[in-house]
């Protein structure tokens, strides 16, 4: 189970962490953005791994392994952004690398690289999927994982958010499933994944809350459908109003009304959010501005003012 980041360790790395670590929107899979022109850039980077969860030991992010030593600042190809340590760096040992494996003299860990863990992959790319098992064999490869917990936790959030995810994957897609995969690109294809983004160009998702199909983007009622699902949830984008919690037995994360939810309330259920319903006794119970309120107590129960609680009665 993985579980967010603690309020600790925020605090102790919010100063630093859109200036010296957050990368530009859209500029690549790397960590730490760098100057190219200024060898210090990749020099005294912030410490990630003192950045924990609540999870197992064995339940890590790429994104908290510790940060890279003695890194060359390098471009990468494809976005055009500059990154410490990543594909094609020099290296004499992978503590030069962000992430992946020095091989040859060079950092390697790209969408081109084999995998078979985490570990042999750079930045925040993954080789394995959600429920860390095999997915394409490659790092960023179709069904690997793409949502890195750090990035909400750091304060990436809305648009910014969902780009640097669709930079995680070789597709250019991060679905809101937390794992990379292809856009639908067929009329009627299933986009049941992804009801907000999983439908390619041309195409919208239409859905009725339990199914999607992608349809002609076309005529006024499709795009009014379209303009709707701009407020779906996005591929790990949460509203203001909502946190992003973890989902226990997987690495990604959902958007929680913490405000109201019932099994879910004050906070997530990771960082002692309260289920409304397991509380001894309740009939009828919700959650109101993140606090559960006790409507009816059941049979063999009565309501304790004093407690606000449902009470054996006697």
């Amino acid at each position: 189970m993985h579980a967010a980041l603690s309020v600790l360790s925020l605090a102790t790395l919010a100063s630093v962490a859109s200036a010296q670590y957050l990368a530009p929107v859209g500029q690549g899979y790397g960590r730490f953005p760098c100057d190219p022109n200024n060898a210090a850039s990749c020099t005294n980077l912030p410490d990630l791994s003192a950045l924990t969860n609540n999870g197992p030991a064995s339940d890590s992010y790429q994104g908290t392994s510790p940060a890279p030593t003695g890194a060359q600042c390098v471009q990468e190809a494809a976005t055009g952004g500059y990154f410490c340590g990543i594909q094609g760096a020099a290296c004499s040992s992978d503590s030069n690398c962000d992430n992946g494996s020095c091989q040859n003299g060079q950092c390697v860990g790209d969408f081109s690289t084999a995998c078979s863990q985490n570990t042999q992959c750079l930045g925040y790319l993954y080789c394995l999927n959600v429920v860390d098992l095999p997915a394409s064999g490659t790092c960023g490869g179709i069904n690997a994982y793409c949502q890195d917990f750090i990035l909400p936790g750091l304060g990436v959030s809305g648009t910014a958010l969902q780009t640097q995810t669709d930079y995680n994957c070789q597709s250019g897609f991060c679905s809101s499933s937390g794992y990379c995969a292809n856009k639908v690109t067929t009329v009627g294809g299933d986009c049941s994944f992804d009801m907000t983004r999983g439908c390619g160009a041309g195409l919208t998702p239409v859905s009725n809350g339990a199914t999607c199909t992608c349809q002609l983007a076309t005529g006024p009622s499709q795009r009014a459908r379209a303009r709707r699902s701009v407020v779906q949830r996005r591929a790990g984008t949460c509203p203001a109003s909502h946190t992003a919690c973890s989902v226990d037995g997987v690495k990604g994360f959902e958007c929680i009304d913490t405000t109201s939810n019932i099994e879910q309330c004050g906070g997530c259920a990771s960082e002692g959010g309260v289920d409304c319903t397991s509380i001894e006794g309740v009939a009828a119970v919700g959650c109101v501005a993140g606090v559960c309120e006790i409507w009816s107590c059941e049979d063999g129960y009565s309501f304790d003012a004093d407690q606000g609680l449902c009470v054996p009665s006697a």
